[in-house]
């Protein structure tokens, strides 16, 4: 199982060229961040905190029940990212995970995704907050529709690495501990 591509394709390019005039971007540079950057980093940030093992996976599971993460964002993704209030209550609860996920790398990932994208800082921050909640709606997908148990998730979550290293912009996978 693929999480990053499960997350591309649940991705429609239509609400991506609404996210990047929202975001005052130009489209391509917005997709390049959000799929080739926010979406990886993201998703190891997850890896690292929640798939060493079924202890830390049993945690991403009540996050997900606590946190209302049960997959449907991804049917729902064009109205998520209209660019209205609810593009704003979607970033808003992905941005309150950075702290979790990146530690305090948070920052040093949004300039490097920012510098391989041509994005300004400020934009890729409002990516990562999106991809947050992608991230955990691809989870709980995954969860949902194979009944993976604590332990089954977390080997799912390791087994994403190798498509990590080779997903992540250069730079991005060293500062997140994934790359020498």
């Amino acid at each position: 199982m693929n999480l990053l591509q499960l997350m591309r394709d649940a991705l429609p390019r239509e609400p991506v060229a609404v996210l990047a005039a929202w975001l005052g971007e130009s489209e391509p540079a917005t997709d390049a961040a959000l799929r080739g950057g926010a979406l990886p980093a993201v998703l190891v940030g997850l890896v690292r905190q929640f798939g060493r093992d079924e202890p830390t996976a049993r945690r991403l599971m009540e996050l997900l029940q606590q946190g209302g993460h049960d997959g449907s964002l991804l049917s729902g993704l064009p109205a998520a990212l209209s660019g209205g209030s609810a593009t704003e209550a979607l970033l808003l609860r992905g941005q309150g995970l950075h702290p979790l996920l990146f530690g305090e790398q948070a920052n040093a990932v949004a300039a490097l995704i920012a510098k391989s994208s041509g994005l300004r800082a400020a934009s890729v921050q409002k990516l990562l907050g999106i991809a947050a909640p992608l991230a955990l709606a691809a989870i709980a997908r995954a969860v949902a529709s194979d009944g993976l148990s604590a332990a089954q998730l977390a080997g799912v979550l390791r087994d994403q690495q190798p498509t990590l290293q080779s997903a992540a912009p250069d730079g991005l996978a060293i500062a997140l501990g994934i790359r020498d």
